[in-house]
């Protein structure tokens, strides 16, 4: 097949480590990152070349997961029939089994504040939870003191006031129940002015009154005193 740049759209010929110095450099299907390597196979530049159209259409939303597993297995293939396997890095790249897991580190003491806070800390109630240290004893032990007991389990979880008794809860006033609003002072100030007045002649105080109000209840709030409107609202 016929490999030209527009089918890596992935990658900047152009660019320059200057322009990227993190970016592994890249490796083009048909350029040998060694000068006396031997050409790749027909069937591997043909594969990368299906790579990276599996990649462009990941980005326009055209592939998906059933896709890629797919894919995945079609490139072990022909990966197997030119042995190329994967292999155990443990066992195999270095000859020799994993490295045995190092001692846990001493606990070491600490400073005076810290202990201040952590004593304070209890463990929460639970069957699973009784015999669970808390991941501080140690270095608590280790600084002259231990830390307390869990909670004792009551069959329910703890209210915020059993395990922060030394913080009061705090009350939130409750606003009295405002009285009913009368409907009519819920109605636009369109509707309100063409009810007063069958001619409209109202109607041209409308951008003026919506201008400086929100609402027709504020106007009664404000305005309304012992059954009539205030003179000042029309001033």
């Amino acid at each position: 097949i016929l490999l030209s740049e527009q089918d890596n759209w992935y990658l900047d010929p152009g660019a320059s480590e200057k322009d990227f110095p993190n970016k592994y450099p890249g490796r083009w299907p048909f350029r040998s990152s060694l000068q006396d390597a031997p050409p790749a196979p027909e069937s591997l530049r043909r594969l990368a070349w299906q790579t990276d159209q599996m990649r462009k259409g990941s980005e326009n939303d055209t592939v998906r997961v059933q896709d890629w597993s797919r894919f995945s297995q079609y490139v072990k293939k022909h990966y197997y029939e030119h042995g190329i396997e994967c292999t155990v890095w443990s066992e195999t790249g270095r000859g020799k089994p994993l490295d045995p897991k190092p001692p846990s580190r001493q606990p070491r003491p600490l400073p005076a504040w810290i202990c201040s806070l952590l004593q304070r800390e209890r463990q929460l109630p639970g069957p699973s939870l009784a015999s669970r240290e808390l991941p501080f004893a140690s270095g608590l032990r280790a600084s002259g003191t231990e830390a307390q007991q869990p909670l004792e389990f009551k069959g329910a979880p703890p209210k915020m006031q059993e395990l922060y008794p030394e913080f009061p809860r705090r009350t939130v006033p409750v606003e009295a129940p405002r009285a009913a609003v009368n409907p009519r002072l819920r109605l636009p100030f369109r509707e309100w002015l063409k009810g007063m007045d069958d001619s409209l002649f109202l109607l041209q105080y409308h951008d003026h009154i919506a201008a400086n109000f929100d609402s027709l209840e504020q106007i009664h709030e404000i305005y309304f005193q012992d059954g009539e409107i205030k003179p000042a609202f029309f001033e």
